[in-house]
């Protein structure tokens, strides 16, 4: 019965880890990607491609975006008990 439990509880505590790693994962790929996107659009305002309101606007936006992903991101690793 012991072993049972144990192996159960084992299974149970690898699911759950890989979960957090695989969403952790694409939390940060999706960050990186956000950082890309702001990257490209400062050098396309330098170059002249995107006119600067526009790209400022576009660069707010994605920056709002990192900020939430930043905070899901602690969130998951400080949680706050409730």
């Amino acid at each position: 019965m012991k072993k049972t439990i144990m192996i159960i509880g084992g299974i149970v505590l690898m699911s759950f880890s890989t979960k957090v790693s695989v969403d952790n994962y694409l939390l940060k790929v999706a960050m990186d990607n956000t950082n890309n996107l702001i990257e490209w659009i400062e050098e396309d305002i330098s170059k002249g491609l995107v006119n600067e309101e526009s790209g400022k606007f576009y660069i707010k936006s994605l920056d709002q975006n990192l900020k939430c992903f930043d905070g899901i991101f602690n969130e998951q690793h400080n949680p706050t008990i409730e």
